[in-house]
């Protein structure tokens, strides 16, 4: 192997394990000590959910049986909500995808979202508290419809929108030195970039490629130019 191989390949580790250090601090979001809760509150049902730092976050119906589902960034959640509400019997929690946690409420009679929003404090603590209110039953139906826009809560889409380009891929490898090979290492990195990016709540990324899959420059292009990349 040439000498100027070797420093390539010494700089793109290096790049890659950074990126990955750059985002291991960020960790995964924890409850806070107080844990989850599910409460009645003047005609309402509250949702409170304190948590370690924000994450993405979004709301939604969902129908067979009524719930109310939240899906958060990677959650640890160390113990489901107390419930104190006579309008929802149980929570449940899942995974919701790669990156996504889910918390869903099985409802007693059909809610709908009046309110949902995660507040940050100084310390990069946040909650999250989603106020429900009781509805009909059509209008749950209606609401919990996926062609439904108006099923979801979630921040204002403000954010922006980040593509991130690994190099190579499938049967264009890059450089490869001993166990090293640069299409891993562009995308370990380009994997540990976008979580980092998304934790903070302030981007939507998109990756050229998810796999180790050889993606044309003129579909890497398309790809980011579909999802509104800024």
């Amino acid at each position: 192997m040439s000498r100027s191989l070797e420093i390539c390949m010494a700089a793109v580790l290096a790049v890659g394990l950074a990126v990955v250090a750059w985002a291991e601090p960020s960790g995964l979001a924890q409850l806070g000590p107080k844990g989850a809760r599910v409460k009645d509150a003047g005609g309402t049902v509250v949702l409170s959910v304190p948590l370690s730092q924000a994450v993405p976050w979004r709301v939604a119906l969902r129908a067979g049986p009524p719930q109310v589902v939240v899906e958060m960034g990677d959650v640890v959640w160390s113990e489901l909500p107390v419930i104190v509400s006579d309008s929802v019997s149980e929570a449940r929690t899942s995974r919701a995808g790669p990156g996504w946690t889910e918390l869903a409420l099985v409802l007693r009679e059909p809610l709908s979202v009046a309110t949902a929003a995660m507040k940050v404090a100084k310390d990069g603590t946040a909650v999250l508290e989603v106020r429900l209110l009781p509805t009909t039953a059509d209008e749950f139906h209606r609401l919990a419809d996926p062609a439904k826009v108006e099923a979801i809560a979630g921040p204002e889409s403000d954010r922006m929108v980040v593509a991130l380009d690994p190099g190579h891929g499938g049967v264009d490898p890059g450089a490869v030195a001993g166990d090293l090979v640069e299409a891993d290492l562009m995308l370990a990195a380009a994997r540990a970039m976008k979580e980092a990016l998304v934790r903070t709540g302030r981007f939507d990324v998109v990756l050229t490629r998810e796999e180790d899959d050889f993606v044309s420059l003129e579909a890497r292009l398309t790809k980011a130019r579909a999802a509104g990349a800024d």
